[in-house]
């Protein structure tokens, strides 16, 4: 019933589960004997009743088998109370369970909130079953942080690499101007070259300059965001939150055991039900086709039940 070991509920929601078992178990089965008897009776009457009543035609001969067809259906709905009750007993220790899970959530969330920076938490105790969520979301974000500072880091390469060979291009054409065996009109279109050549630099260095802002923009949340992914890892890890995490699976299978409980509880009364107007048809049949001891036997019954809902 409680496979919690597999479900690796540890801790509070362990005990839980286990003190839950010991109130509960043992009533379920006497339940379900119960249960059983009471759909076997209910299955051996409805087919004696109608062997009986076909038998029946204007006259008192079956009477007194039909009489006692009644009393055992009659006798029969002492079973389907004692269901009813213990179902409902045990449904009703389950949602105690329930109660005592959210109370032992709060003093851990508690005492997490006072081991951590405030900041990864609010005052909804749901918030810390995201943190698994916050946590794989921090990973893909560092992920393209560090994509992105890789990427800046070879752009600022290729710029650097650029001013270089504007630099060496600078000394050649300043070594050819430096040079007399040139003319004046070469030397004017190299110094065009040169300022062509210094304008160019300038604008690497201001692209360089952006970049490297960029770069240390990134490296900064880059170290930001693995400080705060370092401290949901001490989160998840720890022992608080792996108490917590333990609690809500418990309460999900107390939800799930209290769920098919109560769909049990309905479908057992649909057929109580079912059966009570079986019976409710045989004391009318009894009435009708039993003769004078019929009649007389279902006013004294209705006066019975009368009274005793006074």
């Amino acid at each position: 019933m409680y496979q919690y070991i597999i479900l690796g509920i540890i801790g509070v929601g362990a005990l839980i589960l286990g003190n839950l078992k010991g109130k509960t178990e043992k009533k379920e089965k006497e339940i379900e004997k119960i249960r059983i008897k009471y759909y076997k009776n209910i299955e051996e009457l409805e087919q004696k009743i109608i062997e009986e009543q076909t038998k029946t035609i204007n006259g008192e001969e079956n009477f007194d088998a039909l009489r006692e067809l009644h009393f055992q259906s009659f006798k029969n709905a002492d079973y389907a109370y004692e269901v009813k009750k213990g179902s409902k007993s045990v449904i009703s220790q389950k949602e105690k369970s329930i109660g005592e899970i959210e109370v032992e959530k709060i003093k851990i969330y508690n005492q997490l909130k006072n081991r951590f920076p405030k900041n990864y938490f609010t005052n909804n105790i749901k918030d810390i079953y995201i943190i698994q969520s916050k946590q794989n979301n921090c990973i893909e974000e560092l992920e393209d942080l560090e994509n992105k500072k890789n990427e800046l880091k070879q752009i600022m390469n290729q710029k650097n690499n650029n001013i270089k060979q504007i630099i060496q291009q600078q000394k050649i054409i300043w070594d050819e101007i430096q040079s007399s065996k040139i003319s004046d009109k070469i030397k004017q279109e190299k110094h065009k070259e040169l300022s062509l050549l210094k304008a160019n630099k300038e604008i690497l260095l201001r692209e360089k300059e952006n970049m490297e802002k960029k770069l240390f923009d990134c490296i900064g949340r880059l170290k930001k965001r693995n400080y705060f992914n370092h401290k949901l890892e001490e989160i998840i890890s720890s022992q608080e939150y792996k108490e917590l995490i333990s609690l809500e699976e418990t309460k999900k299978l107390i939800l799930k055991e209290i769920k098919n409980d109560k769909q049990k509880l309905y479908e057992f009364n649909v057929r109580v039900q079912e059966f009570n107007e079986i019976t409710r048809e045989l004391k009318e049949f009894i009435r009708d086709n039993c003769g004078n001891g019929g009649r007389i036997w279902y006013d004294r019954l209705e006066q019975r039940n009368a009274n005793n809902r006074k």
